[in-house]
């Protein structure tokens, strides 16, 4: 059997995706016996995992009891008012691209920012984030742009 030319010869590619995010999730909480939950409207993706073990370590994050999404934990906060998720240790596109499905399936917005701390290590001595790695500037940041978004124009 010629798995590789059965796909290609499909032609029902305009068609929708058989993939639903959403019956993803309720299936993963099923196996896992999670609460259906709600998740943060505004989420951030902690590439290294810095943000998360600073709120971890001042005891300022909860771990989210209903995420459903495997090899992941989403940790909430509040930062000036906002109610955030946190998805520490998120790296690769492959995971931007089931966020940004995900976000798409409950038509909800994706923004992304680049917090650059330091210079890449380009100068001797320059690669550190600064003050708790870099994590309240980067809170700080979604903070005041989840504001803007609730702030009617």
């Amino acid at each position: 059997m010629n798995t590789v030319g059965a796909f290609t010869e499909r032609a029902d590619h305009d068609e929708p995706s058989v993939f639903v995010p959403g019956n993803m999730l309720w299936e993963a909480r099923r196996q896992r016996g999670l609460p259906v939950g709600k998740v943060p409207d505004v989420c951030l993706l902690d590439p290294d995992g810095d943000i998360v073990r600073h709120l971890v370590r001042e005891g300022r994050v909860e771990r989210s009891p209903s995420w459903a999404c495997y090899h992941t934990e989403l940790w909430e906060t509040d930062c000036e008012g906002v109610r955030i998720g946190i998805v520490g240790c998120a790296v690769g596109a492959s995971f931007a691209v089931l966020v940004a499905e995900l976000s798409a399936a409950q038509s909800r917005p994706v923004v992304c920012f680049a917090h650059v701390t330091n210079t890449m290590a380009v100068v001797e001595g320059d690669f550190e984030k600064g003050p708790s790695d870099g994590a309240e500037q980067a809170l700080a940041v979604v903070a005041a742009a989840a504001k803007g978004w609730r702030t009617p124009h």
